[in-house]
């Protein structure tokens, strides 16, 4: 084959490079322009860069093994061909299927919907692969076209020296303007990396999915659980965008018990983990920067007594009233004369613990406060006379939830008729009366 042919050839094989060059370009400036470019326009593109780079891997490959041409060239072109006819051949399915995405995956299991996804995340990724490839064949074309100009002439008309066409090349780097095109060629490369870097590391919408959310704690300490309070949640976002809306909606929820506990085990103190879970494909391809995972601290839980030392003393000093109300009004208004009256001290108070066997879901113990009252009886002739009793005021099923006043129990009174000698016999006696094989007293100081 001439020097001409060959040399018409490279400049055909050229314009086809800068065509696909050119057609692989326009999809990223259309992102620039537009929020969201048509699909089927992307898909339109993606099908003519398909048809051009097939036309060049067709025809480089006539040159290489039809005409034995094996030069440089015509082998870059062939190789790049190649790749380029992969990519544009995966570009043209993804376009295709996010221009159907919904027929598509409405069909699939949310699995296999999932594996689609994560697909679609492999071809994009090989399609800005490709991209790059045929931005480089573009501009290894145009440099070609611009050095071949300054021989088009010769190689019409006689043989091209191919040590001048380097010697030329060689010149033109060396020149001012070679140097200011390689410049910008290299400045165009850069910055195109640069922009492809800056896309997918840095240029992320800042989500949190997390502000505001709080736990609700039930049941025991020791035995209680924790669900996700969702009704204080604010999360910040830009409720027009449908795709991010969808996302946002679509989150949920989980708790994170400590190491060695579950949910369902928790006591007041523990700390637990409340942890958005959501689709991280869809969050990558939407490029977010979440804030997904907070702690919240267990409260509340309903402590059940086991000793004395354990109860709460402002439950004490909560419930005094309420047992010397329960005690005037069963003693000095419900069974006594009009002629007597009773004035109530407290002596002391109890814990009975239950030592016997118990559901881990209920309370067995039961407070126990002791009062000393004194009745006061005035006979028919106005003079008094005092005697000492003593009295106790029971309440059942005691627990912390006694510090909530909705949450008192019912008082329940008894009466010691005994002319006991002093408090501690009468403490004795209530010990007594209250200690059996499962049940034992301490004394709450």
């Amino acid at each position: 084959m001439n020097n001409m042919t060959r040399g018409i050839n490279k400049k055909t094989f050229s314009l086809g490079m800068i065509a696909a060059g050119v057609l692989a370009c326009i999809p990223t400036v259309l992102n620039f322009l537009m929020d969201e470019p048509s699909a089927i326009l992307l898909l339109i593109l993606a099908i003519l860069t398909f048809i051009v780079v097939v036309a060049l891997l067709a025809g480089s490959a006539y040159m290489i093994f039809a005409q034995k041409v094996k030069d440089k060239f015509h082998i870059a072109v062939f190789v790049g061909s190649i790749i380029a006819t992969i990519t544009s051949f995966l570009q043209m399915k993804m376009y295709y299927s996010l221009n159907n995405i919904e027929d598509i995956v409405s069909e699939m299991s949310s699995s296999e919907a999932q594996d689609f996804m994560s697909g679609l995340g492999s071809d994009m990724t090989w399609t800005l692969f490709g991209m790059l490839v045929l931005i480089a064949m573009m501009v290894l074309s145009m440099c070609y076209l611009y050095f071949n100009q300054h021989v088009a002439q010769e190689a019409i008309s006689v043989d091209i020296d191919s040590a001048a066409v380097k010697e030329k090349a060689g010149s033109f780097l060396k020149s001012r303007n070679g140097k200011i095109t390689v410049a910008v060629v290299a400045v165009l490369i850069v910055l195109f990396a640069g922009y492809k870097v800056w896309d997918t590391f840095f240029n992320k919408t800042a989500i949190n999915l997390v502000n505001g959310i709080s736990i609700e704690c039930n049941g025991y300490s020791g035995t209680g659980s924790v669900s996700v309070d969702t009704s204080n949640l604010e999360i910040d976002y830009n409720e027009e965008n449908e795709d991010l809306s969808d996302f946002v909606n679509s989150v949920d929820y989980e708790i994170v018990a400590p190491e060695g506990k579950e949910n369902g085990e928790l006591s007041n103190g523990d700390t637990v983990t409340i942890r958005a879970t959501y689709d991280e494909d869809e969050a990558k391809d939407l490029k977010l920067e979440i804030t997904g995972e907070t702690t919240a601290e267990v409260s509340g839980l309903t402590v059940k007594y086991k000793s004395a030392g354990e109860v709460d003393q402002s439950i004490i000093t909560n419930l005094q009233e309420t047992a010397v109300t329960e005690l005037e009004n069963d003693y000095n208004s419900r069974y006594n004369e009009a002629n007597e009256n009773y004035t109530f001290t407290a002596v002391a108070n109890y814990l009975r613990v239950y030592t016997g066997t118990r559901d881990s879901n209920s309370t067995n113990e039961s407070l126990i406060m002791v009062y000393k009252g004194t009745r006061t009886v005035t006979n028919y002739d106005d003079t008094t006379e005092e005697e000492t009793r003593y009295f106790t005021v029971t309440f059942n099923d005691f627990d912390s939830s006694y510090l909530e006043e909705d949450n008192w129990g019912y008082a329940r009174t008894y009466s010691y008729y005994n002319d006991y000698a002093s408090d501690a016999e009468a403490l004795q006696a209530v010990v007594d009366r209250n200690t059996s094989s499962y049940y034992e007293m301490q004394q709450i100081q």
